[in-house]
């Protein structure tokens, strides 16, 4: 918790901090507040707390959680729209997209599948890691069926990276395929209220477009769905000598 708060301190004395930057500062310490009187609450009560009382004490704990995950997305929204200067690195791409595989939480029978050529760019690394793990974390999150397969590939053309992410999950009927990338929709693939904040895809899609990357989706229902990304590159290499690294994570 005590890391989360320098985080937010630090974000919020940045000079080109925004407005929801700033509010989710002073908006996350009165959530970390309700937290901490809850657990304070608890602990007096010790075994005399009834299990309605620790029902209704979980379930409040259980909503400043989910009201902080709003806030963090919602300033991961913002400032995927501020216009920053960029961080240029030079970096390997199938580096990049297995270090955000891993950093990815999810079910242990869902495969992430890596087919990446040994690429090295010079781009923005951390925008393009945010993208990523949005992407990718939407992929692995939505799915119909507790099991299936995630798989990322990569390729290079003149001046741009193609990075395809495509699973196997229920698919996107196509009234929805529209209003996707609009921030705030939480509809799941099936038309029913999902999980999360329904940010991800926006923010992947704000990111793009301020670094001057184009996002597409395509989708078929119980098929699955692929989103194609092209990113910008200064400089862009592969390794001949090196095979193709195709990767599943366990």
């Amino acid at each position: 918790m005590q890391g989360t708060q320098q985080h937010d301190d630090q974000l919020a004395a940045s000079p080109t901090a925004g407005f929801v930057t700033l509010a989710k500062h002073d908006l996350s310490a009165a959530l970390r507040t309700i937290e901490t009187l809850v657990g304070f609450v608890v602990e007096d009560l010790g075994e005399n707390v009834s299990d309605e009382t620790a029902a209704h004490l979980e379930k409040i704990v259980d909503r400043t959680t989910q009201a902080e995950s709003l806030l963090a997305g919602l300033a991961q929204y913002e400032r995927a729209g501020l216009c920053a200067a960029p961080a240029v690195d030079r970096l390997n791409i199938g580096s990049l997209v297995n270090e955000v595989g891993e950093a990815i939480e999810r079910p242990q029978d869902v495969a992430l599948l890596l087919d990446v050529d040994p690429i090295v760019c010079t781009l923005d690394a951390k925008a393009l890691r945010i993208c990523l793990l949005e992407l990718m974390t939407n992929a692995v999150r939505h799915r119909s069926e507790p099991s299936g397969f995630v798989r990322v590939s990569v390729s290079h053309s003149r001046g741009f990276v193609e990075i395809v992410i495509e699973d196997d999950g229920a698919g996107i009927p196509t009234d929805y395929i529209d209003i996707a990338f609009e921030p705030l929709r939480k509809l799941s693939y099936t038309g029913q209220v999902a999980a999360g904040h329904g940010l991800g895809l926006a923010t992947a899609s704000r990111l793009a477009k301020a670094h001057g990357a184009n996002l597409r989706l395509e989708s078929r229902e119980s098929v699955g769905t692929s989103v194609r990304l092209c990113w910008p590159t200064i400089a862009s290499t592969t390794a001949s000598l090196r095979p193709t690294m195709a990767v599943q994570l366990s």
